[in-house]
């Protein structure tokens, strides 16, 4: 009981804090239109989010040992959904439907989802690897006691699955309005069982949450315009996954 409310309490604060948030990024998709400005409100909101973030180093040891004592119960089969949700091979896969599905429909505005929130992914990712490989901070699960053991093996800062959800969710928010809570609260979910599967420290996933969300947003400012020059096509050969972006000059 307690696990399903800690779920749901943080579920409800996250979306909810995002998708207000997100009103100060909205953009206007009417005929593929983009501001050309940056809103003022964009700046409070870093400034905000970071704060939290760096407020949250303090309570990472706290937070991670009241989780574990009162909410850990093992994995199951939603925390291994979320797991898969925000884990790179299953999103190439759940890519490759959506592709398939676009070819049937022949709708150029999924196709430029699709291309958004791959783009939004993979810059995501490439910032995520290199705050891993440069402060090699260990996991909690790994030690326990010590929120602060940036060492020389671990790969705790940041969460790649927080930043991944959020950069891939955050463009389909962006997209389809109408589904944005269900966008953002996958996000949140993902972010939220790294916790409670003791892979990540609060910090972490925080960080995650905020480059994946003002990736996606940056995305979803610049790139929609040369939307109409880009074409992906994702396959497997031997095995082997991969994702072509083709350009036309």
């Amino acid at each position: 009981m307690k696990r399903a409310f800690f779920i749901i309490t943080c579920f409800c604060l996250l979306t909810s804090a995002y998708a207000k948030f997100n009103d100060y990024f909205r953009l206007n998709f009417d005929n593929q239109s983009l501001p050309d400005h940056i809103l003022p409100n964009e700046k409070n909101f870093a400034i905000v989010v970071g704060s939290m973030f760096a407020v949250s180093f303090l309570f990472d040891q706290s937070i991670r040992n009241y989780v574990q004592k009162e909410f850990y119960g093992g994995s199951n089969l939603f925390t291994e959904f979320l797991y898969k949700v925000g884990d790179r091979n299953y999103v190439f896969y759940g890519t490759m439907a959506l592709y398939s599905a676009n070819v049937i429909l022949q709708n150029s505005y999924y196709n430029e989802t699709l291309m958004l929130s791959l783009m939004s992914l993979a810059v995501t990712q490439g910032i995520t690897e290199a705050f891993k490989q440069s402060f090699r901070r260990t996991r909690p699960r790994h030690s326990p006691d010590n929120a602060f053991d940036f060492g020389i093996s671990g790969d705790s800062f940041f969460s790649g699955h927080s930043s991944g959800a959020w950069a891939y969710f955050t463009v389909f928010a962006g997209r389809f309005p109408q589904i944005r809570w269900v966008a953002y609260g996958l996000a949140a979910c993902v972010s939220l069982s790294r916790i409670y599967e003791d892979a990540h420290w609060t910090s972490d996933i925080l960080l995650g949450a905020l480059v994946g969300y003002c990736v996606g947003r940056f995305m979803l400012r610049t790139s929609v315009r040369y939307a109409d020059r880009i074409n992906i096509i994702p396959y497997v050969d031997m095995g082997k996954k991969y994702v072509l972006v083709q350009y036309r000059f």
